[in-house]
């Protein structure tokens, strides 16, 4: 893409994110942490893709809580990228449930909590995300909640009963 584009698309993105256009708050977030037509500039790129995130942007709520967790230009807060992950999965956001769930699962900015990280996950691989349904195969504590006698699931006493024993170790 030329210059010239960019500096159209700047120019269109600042009139919207005028009027509180949440698309253009994401549009000017890209452009800054991608440098898209400009220097790379991430923190600016933060700043207005919080800006779409608190303006209720799903997307924009999975992209800060991978900036608060992944980054290597800010310090990390698991808290907040937990908190951002929250926000995207209960408007069902599959990426922000599977990361939800991947919290959940490591203990990443709350408590660990296995039956919630399978909650999530299981719903981000039914909306059709194939990284939640790697998660779920391959981890034996997902793919141990299945009673084997009868082939049904665990009753939550069954599944917290087989949480604390791997949890402990036993």
């Amino acid at each position: 893409i030329e210059m010239e584009e960019y500096e159209k698309a700047m120019l269109w993105a600042r009139k919207a994110a005028q009027m509180e256009q949440s698309m253009a708050f994401l549009a000017l977030g890209r452009i800054y942490d991608e440098g898209l037509g400009v220097n790379i500039n991430h923190k600016e790129g933060l700043r207005w893709f919080e800006k779409a995130a608190d303006k209720g942007d799903a997307n924009a709520q999975n992209v800060v809580g991978n900036i608060y967790l992944n980054a290597d230009y800010i310090d990390h807060n698991p808290s907040k990228a937990f908190k951002y992950y929250q926000m995207a999965a209960a408007q069902g956001h599959l990426d922000g449930m599977a990361n939800l769930g991947y919290c959940y699962q490591e203990g990443i900015g709350t408590d660990m909590n296995i039956m919630s990280a399978e909650e999530w996950l299981r719903k981000a691989a039914e909306g059709g995300l194939q990284d939640a349904m790697d998660i779920l195969n391959s981890n034996p504590l997902y793919s141990a909640q299945i009673n084997v006698e009868d082939n049904k699931p665990l009753t939550e006493d069954e599944a917290k009963a087989l949480y604390d024993a791997v949890d402990s170790g036993s």
